[in-house]
C-alpha cells in the first residue's frame, strides 16, 4: 500500500487535527484474475478493469488509525482506478 500527499488542506493546532487531500494505492495478488489479461491473445502488462467489479471481488479491508472522518470528492465520475497485471497482481487506485 501506498499513500501520497497531494496537499495539506487545514491544520487546527488547537485540537490537534490536520485535513489532507491524498491517494491511495493498494496491490495484492489475485490468481483468479490471471487471465483476464491474456483474455483477448495481445500481450499487455494491465488491464484496466471497471470499478463496478471492484463490488464483485475480494480486497483488503483498510484501517487508519485516529481518523475523524473520509470523504471522497463528488465528482461525476469516482476518482479511482482499478487494474490487472499479467502476473495477477491487482493494483486499486482511489483519491
Amino acid at each position: 500500500m501506498s499513500v501520497l500527499i497531494l496537499q495539506v488542506r487545514d491544520i487546527k493546532e488547537l485540537t490537534e487535527e490536520i485535513t489532507l487531500e491524498l491517494n491511495l494505492r493498494m496491490y495484492w495478488k489475485d490468481l483468479r484474475l490471471k487471465y483476464l489479461v491474456h483474455e483477448d491473445g495481445q500481450d499487455k502488462k494491465f488491464v484496466a478493469v471497471s470499478l463496478k467489479l471492484l463490488d464483485k471481488l475480494w480486497y483488503p479491508d483498510i484501517y487508519l488509525d485516529h481518523v475523524k472522518s473520509v470523504a471522497q470528492p463528488s465528482l461525476i465520475t469516482r476518482p479511482a482506478s482499478l487494474r490487472v497485471y499479467s502476473d495477477s497482481t491487482v493494483r486499486y487506485s482511489a483519491r
